[in-house]
């Protein structure tokens, strides 16, 4: 089946169209980002400006027309923390559907959690199953999720308001930030203990070092931080983060300008002003968890909807997808 999967962000929209099967995996056709920063006044005043809607609606139907050209069988569009918090969501939704033709969901913290974790440990065609227990957490824009599983089986979800764009208001808007970072730390430690807690509590199975066999991050704000890693020829950066490395890059990227951070090679312009907090985030979960690195996943949100999609459709014997979901094949042009 090809699903063609919106994630509306609090920093970028995503698109990946995608053939997919719930035994085989996933196989994607495209994948398109584009920067739009919902959350960037949403997740503090509590309401999409207006510029930014119309900005966000110009980006939808753009997303939609590269969807369409690969004739997907089905489509699922998901908002994450910035419409879920906003007052104007309903606009935001009656905008989606009326100028791109797309019925956009709102997804809850949790849900949002168990399909970032879906997504985040998807294999391609013919790679291994995962095994074991996951702690999987997502950092985004807006929010963080916490995902724990065994396997493919999700047993605990959790969303906590604290986003790297959300947090990046702590933090000057040009200067170095480096005084800030304590004070930053020390709340990032007293709202994530216990989450942590309760995640590790949720992973103890036996007599282990750690309650999970492994810890992984997905997300924006890590890949950027293991890009940075790489090309800083950190050891193991490829597709792992060591939690000195990440100490380092705290200190280091908070010691820049704004500006200074735009010349980092692996950050991308729309993160230079909130991959500071972000990463002290990443940091602060890894010290809570004693955990000396962490793996960090490709994929996430977006696979996670494909997966649950085809899963949903098997399960309900092969259905016509468009009873579920959106055909954008068939929209109207605005």
């Amino acid at each position: 089946m090809r699903v063609a999967a919106f994630d509306l962000g609090s920093n970028s929209f995503h698109l990946l169209v995608a053939d997919a099967d719930r035994q085989l995996g996933i196989s994607p056709i495209e994948t398109k980002k584009e920067l739009v920063r919902l959350g960037e006044q949403s997740l503090v005043a509590g309401i999409i400006p207006r510029p930014t809607l119309d900005r966000a609606m110009g980006t939808l139907v753009a997303l939609r027309d590269a969807a369409a050209r690969h004739h997907p069988d089905a489509t699922r569009a998901v908002a994450t923390s910035a419409v879920r918090e906003a007052r104007n969501r309903d606009e935001f939704i009656a905008r989606a559907r009326a100028e791109a033709g797309l019925a956009v969901s709102i997804l809850p913290g949790r849900e949002e959690a168990r399909l970032c974790y879906l997504g985040a440990l998807s294999r391609a065609p013919g790679a291994a199953a995962v095994e074991g227990r996951v702690a999987l957490f997502d950092l985004g824009g807006g929010s963080l999720e916490i995902a724990v599983g065994e396997g493919d089986h999700v047993v605990h979800t959790a969303s906590l308001a604290v986003g790297a764009l959300r947090l990046a208001r702590w933090l000057p808007d040009a200067g170095p930030c480096r005084n800030r970072i304590p004070a930053l730390r020390g709340w990032l430690e007293t709202h994530l203990r216990r989450a942590v807690g309760v995640a590790l509590a949720a992973g103890t199975a036996g007599a282990r070092a750690l309650p999970f066999d492994r810890i992984a991050f997905s997300g924006g704000t890590a890949r950027a931080l293991a890009r940075v890693a790489a090309f800083d020829d950190a050891p193991g950066s490829a597709s792992r983060l060591a939690a000195d490395v990440v100490r380092g890059l705290v200190d280091r990227l908070a010691g820049m300008s704004v500006a200074q951070r735009h010349a980092v090679p692996g950050i991308e312009p729309g993160r230079v002003d909130s991959i500071v907090p972000g990463a002290l985030v990443i940091a602060t979960l890894l010290e809570l968890c004693g955990a000396a690195d962490a793996e960090v996943c490709p994929s996430g949100l977006r696979e996670g909807i494909v997966l649950d999609h085809v899963r949903r459709i098997e399960e309900a014997g092969g259905a016509d997808s468009t009873t579920a979901s959106t055909s954008v094949s068939a929209v109207p042009r605005s």
